[in-house]
């Protein structure tokens, strides 16, 4: 849950800090890899959906950035946020397998 957690804090920084940028990729240690493409930030972890989800929510809480809208079907879910500078964040995420989800 801790490595979820700093992955999804990666990604919300990278999002803000990133915008704009072709294509960035760095090596991951574990499962998966991140790949940085067209403004977007994609990391695979060999974590359950539900999981990555919760890590998700509490990033964006202990980051003390406002959830404005969460979606979630058991297969996708969608948080969208908005920090205290007014900037969108969107933190996408994607059952693969029972214990593989994509975050972006």
């Amino acid at each position: 849950m801790k490595r979820i957690l700093c992955l999804t804090v990666l990604v919300l920084s990278a999002s803000i800090l990133f915008t704009g940028c072709a294509l960035l990729v760095v090596g991951a240690a574990g499962a998966g890899g991140v790949a940085y493409v067209r403004g977007e930030l994609k990391v695979t972890e060999s974590v359950p959906h539900a999981t990555a989800v919760r890590a998700a929510a509490k990033a964006l809480s202990d980051l003390k950035i406002s959830v404005l809208n969460q979606r979630e079907d058991g297969l996708t879910s969608l948080l969208e946020a908005r920090t205290s500078g007014d900037k969108k964040v969107t933190i996408k995420t994607r059952r693969i397998a029972e214990k593989s989800t994509e975050i972006s």
